[in-house]
């Protein structure tokens, strides 16, 4: 591997990984769409537990500080977002809080957390290679767009309750999603369609005869 290959796959590792914070950051400016902050930044931060950290824990030695820093900004962060959702929501709880003074905590938080997260995700980058990078990158987007939609400040990080807690927050978010008819601005991966049995074929009239 050159010099160059090495700096273009750890470019595009990273910009893929961190184009939630950039929507996020970007919705945040926007007077109609703060809400789609707390959803890109709940996808994100739990992919990032779910996928990328545990990576960094593997490959790259002497990280245990750095990773520590980021979990304690992600719930800090995660904090902030409900707030920020609950006022959003018009929770009455949460009408003490300024929106202006929140989406600035929010802010300050992403930046910190976004620089944090760039040197982990180079040296990652760099450490396992092109190849596993690009599998990675596919963990971390299935990870994003099947994950949870709403902070959850309080869940584990890792380990099998963090692996628990983010299965029961996704599939607990998706229902309140629905339920609630709100906009979930991620896109959701294609599945491909389930191919029909023996049995479902001859129902459907689609089996087909061989030739004779």
């Amino acid at each position: 591997m050159n010099k160059l290959d090495d700096c273009i796959h750890c470019d595009h590792f990273s910009a893929t990984i961190e184009a939630a914070h950039q929507r996020a950051l970007r919705a945040l400016t926007e007077e109609r769409a703060p809400l789609d902050t707390v959803i890109w930044l709940s996808a994100h931060l739990a992919a990032v537990d779910r996928v990328v950290l545990p990576a960094v824990r593997r490959h790259v030695p002497d990280t245990a500080a750095a990773i520590k820093e980021q979990e304690k900004l992600s719930t800090e962060m995660q904090h902030a977002l409900r707030m920020l959702e609950q006022l959003l929501s018009g929770d009455a709880l949460a009408r003490r809080h300024d929106r202006t003074q929140l989406t600035e905590v929010v802010a300050a938080l992403l930046s910190r957390h976004a620089a944090g997260e760039h040197k982990l995700l180079d040296a990652l980058a760099r450490a396992i290679g092109p190849d596993d990078a690009a599998r990675l990158e596919e963990r971390y987007e299935r990870a994003i767009s099947d994950g949870p939609t709403r902070p959850h400040p309080h869940s584990a990080h890792e380990g099998i309750t963090g692996r628990a807690q983010f299965i029961f927050n996704r599939t607990r978010d998706h229902v309140m999603d629905v339920l609630d008819a709100r906009h979930v601005p991620i896109p959701k991966r294609r599945r491909p369609a389930p191919r029909n049995g023996k049995w479902a074929s001859y129902v459907l009239g689609t089996q087909h005869t061989p030739e004779r």
